[in-house]
């Protein structure tokens, strides 16, 4: 009797097999870019589970590509398109979408023990660019700038791992 023969095929990188599970040996890329409008006035309480505000008014921003990816090794590469703000970007876990993270007023910060970050590209000057690779469970991450501000000006944004 002939042994039973799995079909597998190479596209792109992409292994797929016969089970129609498709594997791929690449780690995922996320595009990240930080931006800002470059204006004076900056949109207050926008920060995540803070719902005061519109963060379609946001002036700051991060935006993620793309924002569903495979649990396993993620890089993000990071780029801030900024013409004048320093900008950084912190990865932590969420564990409550809805939940206000811990935020001080005083420092105009999130307390980045208190929601378990998990690393970050440090502050890059405008046009400046870097990297971070973190082996990711499934779940939802919260990318943020944690610059004084920024955070509740709008700069945060979601990643949902499969």
């Amino acid at each position: 009797m002939a042994p039973n023969i799995l079909n597998v095929f190479l596209i792109s990188g992409i292994l797929l097999t016969g089970t129609g599970i498709a594997v791929s040996g690449e780690p995922a890329v996320v595009k990240v870019t930080l931006a800002d409008t470059g204006s004076d006035h900056m949109a207050k309480d926008l920060g995540l589970g803070n719902h005061g505000g519109d963060k379609r008014m946001a002036t700051l921003k991060i935006t993620a590509a793309p924002s569903i990816v495979s649990a396993g090794e993620v890089t993000f590469n990071v780029h801030n398109s900024s013409r004048s703000m320093v900008h950084e970007m912190v990865v932590a876990k969420l564990v409550d979408q809805d939940a206000a993270l811990a935020y001080d007023e005083s420092t105009g910060k999130l307390n980045e023990e208190s929601v378990a970050s998990l690393g970050e590209v440090p502050e890059l000057d405008p046009g400046s660019a870097g990297s971070l690779s973190l082996k990711l469970e499934p779940g939802t991450y919260i990318l943020f700038c944690n610059i004084p501000g920024h955070y509740m000006g709008g700069m945060w944004s979601l990643v949902t791992v499969e």
